[in-house]
């Protein structure tokens, strides 16, 4: 009986190494990664840094299994997301079809209208914007929680309070292609200057 819970626990053990083994590889290839972008303090509570463009150019769309196989550890949270709709403001760049987003600290970012990818068409350019999360839907299999955002007066929902943007999992991740903009997390100050 000894040996059997032994060799279970080493079973177990060898199941932890692996997973924690992975999991530093996957931090390892989001900083390699993350070294070709730039990224901006918008001066919010989380330290949340924002990269200030898309993956691969504003044009370029993912499916959800490709960008959290591929950048998992940079794509932002869904409260990472809700932050930046609470805490910052949003202004919309007619000309650019972008929003430009300005944080506490008054640096700012822009996130374009880059449409989605569904059924082989690219819909809603310049008009509307879908950004993953890494965060998968609670309750919904195969649904994953992304910002969506859209340009008056191209479209109105009512009781919406925020003006053009919002957090939902209303489509299946599986038919659709979004956009992906990173974030980094802000390591701790040493000596009044940060890490990064």
């Amino acid at each position: 009986m000894r040996f059997i819970c032994g060799k279970f626990r080493r079973r177990v053990y060898w199941k932890v190494a692996v997973e924690k083994t992975a999991a530093v590889l996957d931090y390892m290839d989001s900083v390699a990664v993350a070294a070709d972008y730039s990224f901006v303090d918008l001066g919010l509570p989380s330290g949340t840094l924002w990269a200030t463009e898309n993956t691969d150019g504003t044009l370029q769309l993912h499916d959800y299994r490709d960008a959290r196989g591929r950048y998992l550890g940079l794509l932002p949270s869904r409260e990472q997301f809700q932050e930046l709709i609470d805490l910052c403001k949003w202004d919309w760049d007619r000309e650019r079809k972008e929003f430009v987003i300005t944080g506490p600290s008054g640096a700012s970012i822009s996130l374009p209208a880059a449409g989605s990818f569904y059924n082989r068409h690219r819909r809603a350019y310049g008009k509307e914007g879908y950004y993953w999360t890494s965060t998968m839907s609670e309750g919904r299999k195969g649904h994953a929680w992304y910002l969506f955002m859209f340009s008056f007066p191209h479209m109105r929902w009512e009781n919406l309070e925020n003006k053009g943007m919002l957090m939902t999992d209303e489509y299946f991740f599986y038919l659709n292609e979004f956009s992906v903009r990173f974030v980094y997390p802000k390591l701790k100050e040493k000596n009044g200057k940060s890490d990064i």
